[in-house]
């Protein structure tokens, strides 16, 4: 936040200091106790920083600083504040709190109570302290006996039934670097919409169709995933704030519910049909909102046991959030702060405010580029527009191919390609010369057949799919290089195993992989979605 007026540092000190005595969510920590995990309380201090600095960047350091720190959950606290002063009336408060203890509900909360008693200590008052109705453990107590009912396990079987078709989507075909992230680093890019005919529009189809704005962005993002990757089942997450408990609405902490949305986008359906359909969705999802998403997490586990998360797309809409207010004659604004980390590949955050709306995105660098983003919102703008113009059009009149896309689509090819041609021209350079010595020798020629009837083999196989993993076990020398080669010639993807893995260790590799078949010569029970493909029926195949 930056404040602008005449500050009194020491009244808003001692108003952080009733704040974090109001809310005893503040003192908590987590320890290991029997192997579990279990909340408890500490002596708290005020983790106050006051200093001043002379240039922006200074500002822009301190910021990075306190984004990048992490907390010690055991120890605590698990919040941080720090106060920059940058001339006589201009501050800058950085304010850190962890996810376990802070979510967007509770901004107006903190602010609200900040305000209340800063204007009582800057007048040289004592702030009234008024205690909280819950505590922390009285909703763990709430969620613990809500568990135990007949209507909980209802909405567990719900949960069951509604996910048992959907496999979560974890990386994105034709998008870049597509490989799932191990890597949490990442970028914010925002956007604005302030065309009044487009929030006008917005605002009048929402009603006459009955729906929320939200269902319309929700199915709108599912659309344009569905359009950029081909893929119809899609499941996005959803932040709740779960506050419809009354006792919850002035705490602060972290009550939120992420739940999944699961949708299958049919190409046919008009707008109409799609946002009404998402609309239902959601009223499902709301109908069965109680259910932890950890036990949801449970339930997709047991159904996808792929190890996948359980989405890695989320939607999140922001109505009248704060942005600027006063405190005792101070003008406060809140400054955007620009994300160093993400969490999901993508979050795409929808913010209504009075004239206008700010579409962020959170994404991985890993996955995606910021030029790929900038293209991503276009494309969004371009489905808002489609849908707006006429809500009875089916999503098939939805064209967009952008020379990024092409571009990137030519250079997959290029590499899927490049090492079976450069093998190629070896064979043709160097055809009777010694390509392997093993036990016995093969010329390049002799490798270049064999590898062909691996191939062969590998394409008449039953159910075979471009891009299925094959794994290859036992080989060595010659007969190892023509199986690699004959599998990137038929289109798939190589995986080895080591033949002196345990048998359990090759079993989990085959499992988590996906694999689909299996070269071996070796006989042992390996899992059911790996078909075997026997070495002798590879080396005499007919050339």
């Amino acid at each position: 936040y930056r404040f602008q007026g005449i500050l009194d540092v020491e009244a808003l000190k001692k108003a952080f200091q009733f704040v974090i005595t109001k809310h005893p969510i503040f003192s908590v920590v987590v320890v290991v106790k029997e192997g579990q995990p279990l909340a408890t309380h500490i002596h708290l201090e005020l983790p106050w920083i006051f200093r001043k600095i002379n240039t922006d960047e200074e500002l822009q350091v301190a910021v990075v600083h306190n984004n990048l720190a992490t907390f010690n959950v055991t120890e605590g606290p698990l919040f941080r504040i720090e106060l920059l002063q940058k001339a006589s009336e201009e501050y800058y408060l950085l304010v850190n709190f962890h996810h376990l203890i802070f979510d967007g509900w509770s901004e107006k909360v903190f602010f609200d109570d900040l305000q209340y008693s800063y204007n009582f200590y800057e007048k040289g008052q004592e702030a009234k302290q008024v205690s909280l109705e819950w505590h922390p453990k009285d909703f763990s107590h709430w969620i613990h006996k809500k568990r135990a009912t007949e209507e909980y396990k209802k909405q567990l079987i719900f949960w069951k039934e509604e996910l048992a078709n959907h496999s979560s989507n974890t990386s994105f075909p034709p998008f870049p670097n597509s490989e799932v992230s191990a890597s949490n680093e990442g970028t914010s890019k925002s956007f604005k919409i302030d065309d009044k005919r487009i929030l006008e529009k917005l605002t009048i189809i929402s009603k006459e169709l009955g729906v929320t704005p939200f269902s319309m962005w929700l199915r709108l993002f599912k659309v344009l995933l569905y359009k950029y990757t081909g893929e119809q089942k899609w499941i996005v997450g959803i932040p709740f704030a779960n506050r419809a408990i009354h006792e919850l609405r002035d705490q602060i902490g972290c009550y939120l519910n992420m739940l999944p949305v699961p949708s299958l986008i049919q190409e046919n359906n008009s707008w109409k049909e799609q946002i009404e359909e998402e609309h239902q969705n959601l009223k499902k999802v709301i109908a069965n909102i109680d259910c932890s998403y950890h036990d949801i997490l449970d339930i997709y586990s047991t159904l996808q046991p792929n190890g996948k998360p359980l989405y890695d797309v989320m939607l999140t809409w922001l109505e009248d959030e704060i942005e600027s207010n006063t405190l005792n004659g101070l003008e406060v604004k809140k400054l955007n702060n620009e994300k160093i980390q993400s969490k999901l590949g993508l979050v795409m955050s929808v913010r209504k405010k009075k004239q206008e709306i700010i579409v962020e995105y959170d994404f991985k660098n890993d996955l995606f580029t910021e030029n790929f983003i900038s293209e991503f919102h276009q494309n969004l703008i371009q489905t808002l527009a489609n849908c707006l113009e006429n809500i009875n059009h089916d999503i098939s009149t939805l064209q967009f191919v952008t020379e990024e896309n092409a571009k990137r689509k030519e250079d997959s090819e290029i590499i899927k390609n490049t090492f079976v041609k450069e093998w190629a021209k070896s064979v043709s350079q160097y055809s009777n010369q010694l390509c392997v010595i093993d036990n016995q020798k093969y010329t390049y020629k002799e490798i270049d057949v064999l590898s062909n009837q691996y191939a062969n083999t590998i394409s008449k196989a039953p159910a075979v799919k471009e891009n299925s993993i094959v794994a290859v076990e036992g080989f060595f020398g010659g007969n190892l290089i023509a199986a690699i080669l004959g599998i990137l010639k038929a289109g798939m993807i190589y995986l080895p195993i080591d033949v002196s893995w345990p048998l359990d260790r090759k079993r989990y590799v085959l499992e988590q992989s996906e694999c689909s078949y299996l070269i071996t010569n070796k006989v042992w029970e390996f899992p059911k979605q790996v078909s075997r493909i026997d070495e002798s029926d590879v080396i005499s195949a007919e050339k």
